[in-house]
């Protein structure tokens, strides 16, 4: 909800990964994306989905938030060792080169 409500964060950079019940994968979706197949009033797609089966985030290529791993570098908890998003943002690029 943060990266909904927080408007210093592009909603657009953000992926949110959920466990497909049909399929029994883990599938990808953009954090904007339009609700198209979540019966309910919810424009999109990521509030429309049950949050138990939402399994992580994604900034960009680089995951966030993680519900088994238990990383959370969106509010700082767990294993996100105290950095939050913003930082994860602004060491975004650096983070980027290290990993190709």
């Amino acid at each position: 909800r943060r990266i909904r409500r927080d408007g210093t964060l592009s909603q657009s950079d953000f992926t949110v990964m959920y466990y497909d019940r049909v399929d029994e994968t883990i599938e990808e979706a953009e954090f904007d994306s339009a609700n198209e197949s979540v019966k309910g009033k919810e424009e999109l797609f990521v509030f429309a989905i049950p949050e138990h089966r939402i399994v992580g985030v994604k900034y960009k290529d680089r995951v966030v938030w993680d519900k088994d791993q238990r990383i959370d570098c969106v509010f700082g908890s767990m294993r996100g060792n105290g950095g939050t998003i913003d930082v994860v943002i602004d060491k975004y690029d650096e983070w980027k080169r290290e990993k190709d």
